[in-house]
């Protein structure tokens, strides 16, 4: 299995979103994400840009800064996460 991609995260995020609430911050999602869906050695790597996070969490992130689910109109955009 190769890199999680911010486009293979779209689903996995609202499934947590709906799980909690209609809500999750990035901690939830994270999480969430790491016990549901299997993890590459890729996606364990070291950020590169971010100390202390792994890819995959970078491009958990990504998907709040690229504004990627509020462009769709899954989600806005909240503190810390989504709703």
């Amino acid at each position: 299995m190769g890199k999680l991609t911010e486009k293979d995260l779209i689903v996995p995020a609202l499934a947590c979103m709906l799980g909690n609430g209609g809500s999750a911050t990035i901690a939830q999602l994270r999480d969430h994400i790491a016990a549901s869906y299997p993890l590459s050695d890729e996606d364990l790597t070291p950020s590169p840009t971010r100390p202390g996070e792994r890819v995959y969490e970078q491009q958990i992130r990504n998907l709040r800064s690229h504004d990627t689910l509020a462009r769709l109109g899954f989600a806005e955009n909240i503190d810390g996460g989504f709703r």
